[in-house]
């Protein structure tokens, strides 16, 4: 049951989003010539959206490169050193030498700028059984601000506190209460997994949706001339192939969210059948975000 629902996804899902998802190599040099010459004309607002853009579409070394100088002057220290360093790696994998050391350069100036939070767990503290969720312990969050730069903070996990026994012991069933159902049509788990497949039926329908409309607009910015392998693309063209792109990355990310939170969705309703899943504790939480997109499941079975 759980390998058909997940291949219907897929096969439902991906031929709408084939045509939208691939690199687009035009798009991308058009982008990265925008980018360029808004940076030569010190816009880097607004240069660094389309050279991200246009590294998204062709992940090339010397776009990335061009992306880190634009974030560093936008004053973006910590994406600028980030994406140097990845430079730094990427350009000693390919035989760069002078484009390595450009950005070792670089990196190395923007990290000693770098905030810094160091977060302290003494040996007591991290021998506390759960210490994330440690059971019978009141919960403990602190709030730090960290300046943009040449900022250093340090937090120190205390000893957790234990909660107050009356927030321990469970409340007194009324001697006149009716006796718990034996029976019920769903166990604890399957009723969990029927919840997490319906999400997930949910996310890949919008997938189709956008990936559809990514489509469309891939279709319309080729249309009449607007984008051609020699000239590039016009206003009309790039928007929409701008606005195609967008609909792609949203469409991959409910895809692959929808088709994870389907599938765990289905493999707790068929844990949930046997006796054990009665006493059975779960916990599925789904992760997305920017180049993200995923399903964590804890639990006792």
């Amino acid at each position: 049951m759980r390998r058909a629902l997940f291949a219907i996804a897929l096969t439902a899902a991906l031929p709408f989003c084939h045509d939208a998802l691939a690199g687009d190599a035009v798009l991308a040099e058009s982008l990265f010539r925008q980018g360029r010459a808004l940076m030569d004309k010190g816009d880097f607002t607004a240069a660094c959206p389309r050279l991200s853009e246009s590294y998204v579409q062709d992940p090339s070394t010397g776009t990335l490169l061009a992306l880190a100088f634009c974030q560093e002057h936008l004053g973006q220290t910590a994406s600028a050193w980030a994406s140097y360093a990845e430079v730094v790696t990427r350009s000693k994998r390919e035989g760069h030498v002078d484009r390595e050391q450009a950005a070792r350069e670089r990196a190395d100036a923007l990290e000693a700028k770098l905030s810094r939070l160091t977060i302290h767990v003494s040996a007591d503290v991290a021998a506390t059984p759960g210490l994330a969720t440690a059971t019978g312990k009141e919960p403990w969050s602190l709030t730090v601000n960290i300046g943009k730069e040449l900022d250093a903070e340090t937090v120190t996990v205390p000893p957790l506190s234990a909660l107050p026994a009356t927030a321990l012991t469970p409340a007194p069933i009324p001697a006149d209460a009716p006796p718990p159902s034996e029976s019920r049509p769903f166990s604890t788990l399957q009723t969990v997994g029927l919840a997490t497949a319906g999400v997930g039926v949910i996310g890949l329908g919008a997938s189709l949706v956008f990936g559809l409309r990514a489509s469309s607009l891939n279709k319309d910015s080729n249309s009449d001339g607007h984008c051609t392998p020699t000239t590039g693309c016009d206003a009309y063209g790039f928007e929409k192939r701008s606005d195609a792109a967008s609909a792609a990355d949203t469409a991959t990310i409910l895809l692959i969210a929808g088709v994870g939170l389907t599938a765990t969705g289905a493999t707790l309703f068929i844990l949930g059948s046997s006796k054990r899943s009665e006493s059975a504790r779960v916990n599925a939480t789904p992760l997305v975000g920017p180049g993200l997109a995923a399903v964590t499941v804890r639990g006792q079975f």
